[in-house]
């Protein structure tokens, strides 16, 4: 998670850190805290905090949960 490094929003929006970019390309995953639901989600953002810069963006994105 992102601490103390508040994530630009707009009015209404609700957003969620995943954590760091784990590789430049290539396949990444990330654990979704049991808190999060991602139906409240209907977009992913990949936000660049030093640049103030996206560098992703895909609307409607579907997530699929991989039980352990």
């Amino acid at each position: 998670m992102c601490k103390g490094y508040p994530i630009p929003a707009t009015d209404g929006e609700v957003q969620e850190s995943l954590g760091r970019l784990q590789q430049v390309s290539g396949t990444q995953r990330y654990r979704i805290p049991a808190d999060v639901n991602p139906e409240d989600f209907s977009s992913l953002v990949i936000w660049c905090r030093k640049f103030n810069v996206t560098l992703a963006f895909r609307p409607r994105v579907r997530v699929w949960l991989r039980h352990p």
